[in-house]
Order: C-alpha cells, then sequence, then structure tokens
C-alpha cells in the first residue's frame, strides 16, 4: 500500500510539474508575442507620427513654391495684358491714322500716343524681367530640393521600419532573443519568418511608383495622388487667394495707369478704364489653353481673364474695345517639357488681331535633377501617403480604413532541449475508448502517428490606428500626427478571420504546421475565442 501510494504521488507531483511548467511557458510565449505585435503597432504609429510632421513640412515648402508661383502668374498675367493692350492700340492707331487726324477727337494722336506708352511700359517690364524671372525660379528650384530632402527623410523611416516590423530579424525576433539568453536553454525561443508575407502586405510599399489604389500593400512612399498635397496646400495658402481672382479688376487698373503715365494724357472729360472679369487663378497639368484642373502630376498654375479697354474723349465719347481673352501659364516642369506661355487672343469670331502667344526663353520656371518617383518633377514633390484604395469605406473590414495590422508570432521549439531536460514528463500514450480508436498521446516531440508538435506557438495582433479626439469621423491620414497603437484580435478583419475565409493566422504560423491546422479546425467548429 506504501509503495502504491509513493507511486501515486510520484505521479501526480510529475502531472503537476509538467502542466504547470507547460502552462507557465504557454503563458511566458503568449507574453512575448503580446509584447512583440505591440511593440510592431507603437513602433509604426511612432513612424507614421513622424511622416505626418514631415508631410506637414513638405507642405510648408509647396506653399511656399505656390506663393512664388502666384507673384509669377499675376506678373506674367499684367504683362501679357500690357502686350494685348499695346497689339489693340496698334491697331486702332493704323485704323484712325488711314483717315487722318479729325478734330476735335484727334483720335490718331490719342491712339498713337496710347500705343507709344504700352510699348515704353513693355520696355520697362522686360529691362528688369530677365534677372527677377531667374530669382525666382532659384527660389523655387531650392524649394523643389528642401521638398525633395523631406521626402527622402520619409522614406527612410519607412524603411527602418519595414525592418523592425517585417524583415527577419526583426522586433519580434530581437525580443524573442534577449529573452532566450536569460532561458535555460539557448535557441529555444525565436518568431518564425513565415509572419513577414502578413506584415508584408500589410506595411509594404504599394506598388513602386505608380501607387495603384487596388494593390494590396497600404502605403504609398512615392507616386502618391497629389490631390491631397494640393488641398492641403490649398487649405494653408487661403483658397480664395488661389482659386478665385476677383480683386484684379482695381489692382490691374492702378498698375497699369501708375506704370504707363496714365497711358493717354488726362485732361477734363477724358477718362481711361480696364476691365477685368472672369478672372481666376488655376492648376493645369497639360499644355493647353482651357486645360482641366490638374489633380495628378500638377506641374503649373494659371491665371486667365478677360481685358475690356475703354477710352473717352471730352465731346466725343467712349471707344471700347473688343474683349480680349487673356491667360498666362507658368510651367514648373523639368527641364525637359515646354517653357512658359502668356496667350491672348481676340474673343470675337473675325477680329482684328489673331492668337499671340509670348513663350519665354529656355530655363524659365524648370526645375532640375528630376528623377521620378523619388524626385519627381513639378510642383508637387513626392511625399508618403496612404493607399487611397485602402481608405475606401466599402473596403473598411478588408483594409481597416488603411490602418495596418502587426502580426508576430513567437516560437518555443522543445527539440532544442533533449531527451532528459524535463524529467518530470512522463511520456506515454493510452487508448481512451474501447474501440482503439482515439488515443491520448503524451509521447513529447512527436505524436504516434508521426506529426511534429514539439514547437510551442503563439501569436498576436497590433494594430496602429488613428484618433483624433473629437473628431471620430475623420479618416486615417499622413497629415495630422494622431497616431495610436493597441492589441487587438487577430480576426479583426477578414483576411485574418478563420471564420470569414481569411488565411492570415495560418499563414502567420506556417512554420508549425501542426498549428496552422489548429486554427483551422477550431474555426469550422466555429471557434470565436481567437487571440
Amino acid at each position: 500500500m506504501m509503495a502504491l501510494t509513493m507511486m501515486l504521488v510520484a505521479l501526480m507531483v510529475c502531472l503537476t510539474l509538467g502542466i504547470g511548467m507547460k502552462a507557465r511557458e504557454k503563458a511566458e510565449t503568449q507574453t512575448l508575442a503580446d509584447a512583440a505585435a505591440y511593440s510592431g503597432a507603437v513602433a509604426t504609429a511612432r513612424t507614421f507620427n513622424s511622416i505626418a510632421l514631415l508631410n506637414r513640412a513638405a507642405v510648408a515648402e509647396m506653399v511656399s513654391m505656390l506663393a512664388t508661383q502666384s507673384l509669377l502668374s499675376y506678373a506674367s498675367y499684367y504683362r501679357a495684358t500690357v502686350y494685348a493692350a499695346r497689339d489693340y492700340y496698334l491697331f486702332k492707331k493704323n485704323a484712325e491714322c488711314a483717315v487722318g487726324d479729325v478734330a476735335p477727337c484727334n483720335w490718331c494722336t490719342r491712339w498713337t500716343g496710347l500705343y507709344n506708352q504700352a510699348v515704353a511700359e513693355i520696355g520697362r517690364m522686360n529691362g528688369s524681367w530677365t534677372g527677377s524671372d531667374q530669382d525666382s525660379n532659384s527660389r523655387i528650384v531650392s524649394l523643389q530640393g528642401s521638398a525633395g530632402t523631406i521626402h527622402g527623410a520619409q522614406t527612410s523611416l519607412y524603411t527602418t521600419l519595414q525592418g523592425l516590423v517585417i524583415n527577419t530579424p526583426g522586433l519580434a525576433n530581437a525580443i524573442a532573443q534577449r529573452v532566450d539568453q536569460a532561458g535555460s536553454w539557448q535557441g529555444e525561443l525565436s518568431a518564425p519568418p513565415t509572419v513577414n508575407a502578413v506584415n508584408m502586405r500589410e506595411l509594404g510599399d504599394a506598388a513602386g511608383s505608380s501607387c495603384d489604389p487596388a494593390a494590396p500593400e497600404a502605403i504609398c512612399t512615392a507616386g502618391a495622388p497629389a490631390e491631397v498635397a494640393l488641398k492641403a496646400t490649398m487649405g494653408t495658402r487661403w483658397f480664395p487667394l488661389e482659386k478665385h481672382a476677383r480683386n484684379l479688376t482695381s489692382t490691374m487698373e492702378d498698375s497699369f495707369l501708375t506704370h504707363s503715365n496714365s497711358l493717354l494724357a488726362r485732361g477734363s472729360g477724358d477718362d481711361f478704364r480696364v476691365n477685368l472679369y472672369e478672372g481666376s487663378t488655376r492648376f493645369v497639368n497639360a499644355l493647353l489653353e482651357h486645360g482641366p484642373p490638374g489633380t495628378v502630376g500638377l506641374m503649373s498654375e494659371a491665371m486667365e481673364g478677360k481685358l475690356l479697354l475703354t477710352v473717352q474723349s471730352a465731346g466725343c465719347g467712349p471707344v471700347v474695345s473688343a474683349p480680349i481673352s487673356v491667360y498666362s501659364y507658368i510651367y514648373t516642369t523639368s527641364i525637359d517639357n515646354g517653357n512658359d506661355r502668356h496667350y491672348y487672343a481676340w474673343d470675337l469670331p473675325g477680329g482684328g488681331l489673331d492668337s499671340v502667344t509670348l513663350t519665354e526663353g529656355p530655363g524659365n520656371h524648370q526645375l532640375g535633377g528630376c528623377t521620378p518617383p523619388q524626385n519627381p518633377c513639378g510642383l508637387w514633390p513626392g511625399y508618403v501617403d496612404l493607399n487611397p484604395g485602402h481608405v475606401d469605406p466599402n473596403r473598411k473590414w478588408t483594409d481597416l480604413y488603411g490602418q495596418p495590422k502587426v502580426t508576430a508570432v513567437i516560437q518555443r521549439d522543445y527539440a532544442t532541449r533533449g531527451p532528459r531536460a524535463d524529467p518530470w514528463n512522463l511520456l506515454y500514450n493510452i487508448n481512451i475508448r474501447r474501440n482503439d480508436t482515439e488515443t491520448f498521446d503524451n509521447n513529447g516531440m512527436v505524436t504516434a502517428q508521426g506529426l511534429d508538435i514539439s514547437r510551442q506557438t503563439a501569436i498576436a495582433t497590433g494594430l496602429a490606428y488613428y484618433h483624433r479626439m473629437g473628431h471620430w469621423r475623420e479618416p486615417p491620414n499622413f497629415f495630422n500626427p494622431y497616431w495610436r497603437a493597441t492589441l487587438v484580435s487577430g480576426a479583426i478583419d477578414t483576411d485574418g478571420n478563420p471564420m470569414a475565409g481569411g488565411t492570415d493566422q495560418q499563414t502567420a504560423v506556417g512554420g508549425a504546421p501542426f498549428a496552422s491546422d489548429v486554427i483551422t479546425q477550431l474555426s469550422q467548429q466555429g471557434f470565436h475565442g481567437w487571440q
């Protein structure tokens, strides 16, 4: 009886030690996986916040470029307007002088004077145009370089993040190794590389320079849609200033009169008016008059409007010009693209003037060192952004509005301990049914059926999510630094939910086939307790 009792006590002690040790080690492995997933999500959130701040800096450079473009566009528009007025005065001078200078109006003399004043104003402008234009061009090129440097810093940060979260050895493996060094059996803890396939999709670079919305990757490090940067810049630059030029009529008239010595010896009853209407500025991405506003590959700014000249002499009544359309296109483009164009033409069919195009000399407002996609040509340098296809609400359960998850897997390989490492483990298998069809197998590393169960596996998922307090409806973006991190269920999206056909968790634990099979079998039985 004593021997039987001692045998039972020894059996109970061994069972307690064996089960307790495995439970403790399982908790330790799961804690390591949680720590790795959360650390990966924290690293992702911090990187995204840094990228957002750098995007704001890039927008500041874009705003400065846009301000310079605005001044260029305005000055060029005024210059084109003076050219248009000069050609109209020449047309009227030739017509009136052909019939002689008839008193008391003396229109031939007046049109000749107006023409000479317009020629003088053009000469005054052109005298300092080239130098000022080159200065503005140098500033634009300098700003482009600064924006390119910012983009380089963003891509460097993102590459570092990918090395931490995706590539092995990464952050998860580093955490496992540090704990493994303090254990009794070196080399038993590791982070298998099979998880890289999942994290690559979540944090990979979307289709290189094209930023394909249908790409599985959620991030665009180059070729991001410029419309987002455009909206951010327009919002910073004060939208009405750039979109509507409603205040140009009086400004243009004052400038025209001041710089041209009034263009007319104004006396009692004499009057001169410059009327501009439908004036506006806009962005274009094509060398076309009335071209569509640019959304992708923006490279220029256009100012356009209509010129109406009214000249009056005492007792002779006003003479109104036919409306003249004036367009000024300022191109900040690569050296291989066209030069600036300033265009004006009669609005009325059969008018006295053909269309006229003023083209700047080579090198005006043209950028050098363009190496797309990292440093693309145009007003909008490359920047890092979320893939727009992933922020689409219609794909919220697939892509989580572009918020990436970070999956971590930690494995403990018991085979590294050797057969005598755990002397209290009782290795046996017994039949649990009379028909011998089901057995309880406790043989250790390999079951009686030959299945390798030597690896203890734990999986965890972190999420880098976006939230700004009081703005729940604001979509995730890379212009506000409000990215945070948390642990979530691995089944938070359809790709990770085995019940919805997702295979992320099975893929992540691919180094342990039996663990993958357990996930599949449990999901088929309706199990919902996924970590």
